[in-house]
C-alpha cells in the first residue's frame, strides 16, 4: 500500500515541478535508509522520468541501484555526476563500484582521500562505514568491527554500523552483544529480515519462546516463503511441544527449498511419533497421511511398513494389512506386536489357523502381555476350544491393564464358564501350555 501510494503521488503530482522532485526525493532517501531498497526500486523508476536531466536527483537512486546488483542503472547516473559540486558523490559511488568488483586496493585509494578530506564531518562517517564495509568483504573482520565500534560511538543511529557489529559478535559467539546490536538495527531497519531471524534463532537457543516467537513472527511476516524462517519456527513449536504445528512449518520449508538439511531431519525424526500419535487416537486417516508423508521426506523407518499395518487393519482392510505384516514380520521376527496384528488380521478374515499361528507366536515373544492371552482366546472359541479358551480368558483378565479391555475379558471369561461348566475338570496342563507357546 506504501508502496503504490509513493507511485501514484509521483504520478499526480510530475508536472509540478522542482520543489516537488525535492521533497519526493526525501522519500527515495528514507526508503534507503531503513535499508527497504525492494520498495525504493520501483520508485526510483518513476523517479527517473520525473528527474529527466537532473542526475543530482538521482544520487539516492544510483546507492539503491547498486545495493540491489543494478549496475548498469547505477552507472548511468553516476556517470552523469560530472560537477565538481557532486564529487564527492560520485567518488563514494565509484568506491562502492570497486568494491564490488573487488578492486579493492582502487576502493582504499578513493576512500582515503575521501576520509581526509572530510574528516570529522557526516560525510566522514560515511567513508569510514564504506571503508568497514569494504574490510568486511575483504575477510578482515575485526578490523570493520573496529571502524563499525567508533562510528556508533560518533552516531548511533546508522544501522548498517550496528548490523555489522551484530554479525561479529555472531560469528564470536559473543550473544548477549549481538542481541545489542541486533535490535538496535531493527529499530532503525523496520523490514529488515535477517536481523530479525537472527533475534529469534538466538532467543530460541537460550529457550526464551517468548521472544524468539516475537521475532519469528516478525519475519514470517515479512516473507512467508522463507525456508529459514518456517525451519525455525518449526523449531518453536517443537520446543513448545506442539509437534502438529512444528511439522506443518517443516514440511512448508520442504515444499520451498528441497535441499533444507533442518526441515528434512526434523521431519524424518518426527513423523514416527505423530503416526504412533494419531493410531493411539484412533485418527487412522491422519495417521496414513502422515505416513505418506513421511515417505516424501525419506523417511525409510522400518517400523513404517508396521504401522501401516495397523493402520490398515483399524480401517478393515484386512488383506492389504496382512500383505504390510507379514512382510515386516519377516524381516523383524521378534517383534511380538507385528504377530498379534498379523493374528487379528487372520481371525478377522476367518483364518483360524493362521491366526492362532501368530497368536502362539506373540505370546511366546511376550508372555506377560494380556491382550496376547485374549485374541489367542477368541481364536479358541472360533475353533471351538472353550475349555482352551477358559484358560486363556483367565490368564488375560489377570495380566490385561486397561479397564475397558479388563471388563470384556471378565464378560468373555464368565460366558466361556457357563458355556463350559463342570466339562474341563480333566483337561489336561499340557493344553495350557501349548496355549502360551
Amino acid at each position: 500500500m506504501l508502496l503504490r501510494t509513493y507511485i501514484g503521488l509521483f504520478l499526480l503530482i510530475g508536472g509540478l515541478g522542482m520543489p516537488v522532485l525535492a521533497e519526493e526525493s526525501d522519500v527515495v532517501r528514507t526508503l534507503l535508509e531503513q535499508n527497504r531498497l525492494d520498495e525504493a526500486v520501483p520508485v526510483c523508476r518513476q523517479f527517473e522520468v520525473l528527474a529527466g536531466n537532473r542526475p543530482e536527483a538521482m544520487i539516492d537512486c544510483a546507492w539503491v541501484y547498486y545495493r540491489t546488483g543494478r549496475f548498469e542503472a547505477a552507472e548511468q547516473i553516476r556517470s552523469k555526476l560530472t560537477s565538481p559540486q557532486f564529487a564527492y558523490d560520485q567518488q563514494m559511488l565509484m568506491a562502492y563500484a570497486y568494491i564490488d568488483r573487488k578492486q579493492y586496493d582502487k576502493a582504499r585509494e578513493v576512500l582515503n582521500e575521501l576520509e581526509k578530506a572530510h574528516k570529522g564531518t557526516a560525510k566522514g562517517l560515511n567513508v569510514q562505514e564504506l571503508l568497514a564495509e569494504m574490510y568486511e568483504n575483504m575477510g578482515r573482520l575485526d578490523t570493520a568491527a573496529f571502524i563499525y565500534k567508533q562510528l556508533v560511538g560518533d552516531d548511533p543511529s546508522r544501522a548498517r554500523a550496528h548490523w555489522g557489529l551484530a554479525r561479529h559478535h555472531l560469528s564470536r559467539r559473543e550473544n548477549s552483544k549481538a542481541i545489542v546490536h541486533l535490535i538496535k538495527t531493527t529499530e532503525l531497519w523496520p523490514t529488515h529480515l535477517a536481523s530479525r531471524f537472527n533475534l529469534g534463532v538466538l532467543y530460541l537457543s537460550q529457550d526464551n519462546l517468548t521472544e524468539a516467537g516475537r521475532w519469528l513472527a516478525e519475519s514470517y511476516k515479512l516473507n512467508r516463503a522463507d525456508a529459514g524462517v518456517l525451519e525455525q519456527l518449526g523449531v518453536l513449536f517443537e520446543k513448545k511441544g506442539q509437534f502438529g504445528d512444528a511439522l506443518k512449518y517443516w514440511q512448508k520449508a520442504l515444499d520451498i527449498n528441497k535441499k533444507s538439511e533442518v526441515a528434512r531431519s526434523k521431519l524424518k525424526l518426527y513423523y514416527g511419533k505423530l503416526i504412533d500419535r494419531a493410531i493411539e487416537e484412533n485418527d487412522y486417516a491422519r495417521a496414513l497421511l502422515y505416513l505418506e508423508n513421511a515417505s516424501s521426506v525419506g523417511n525409510t523407518d522400518p517400523r513404517n511398513l508396521l504401522r501401516r499395518g495397523v493402520i490398515y487393519r483399524n480401517q478393515r482392510k484386512y488383506e492389504k494389512a496382512a500383505g504390510d505384516l507379514l512382510a515386516y514380520l519377516n524381516a523383524n521376527p521378534q517383534d511380538p506386536e507385528a504377530a498379534r496384528e498379523l493374528g487379528i488380521c487372520y481371525l478377522n478374515m476367518s483364518l483360524f489357523k493362521d491366526a492362532g499361528k501368530y497368536f502362539e507366536r506373540a505370546l511366546e515373544l511376550q508372555p506377560d502381555y494380556g491382550m496376547n492371552y485374549a485374541w489367542y482366546a477368541w481364536v479358541l472359541e472360533k475353533t471351538g476350544k472353550f475349555c482352551d479358551a477358559r484358560v486363556a480368558w483367565a490368564k488375560a483378565t489377570e495380566l490385561i491393564k486397561d479397564e475397558r479391555e479388563l471388563v470384556r475379558a471378565t464378560r468373555r471369561l464368565a460366558s466361556v464358564n457357563r458355556r463350559t461348566q463342570g466339562k474341563c475338570d480333566k483337561v489336561s496342563t499340557s493344553e495350557m501350555d501349548g496355549a502360551e507357546n
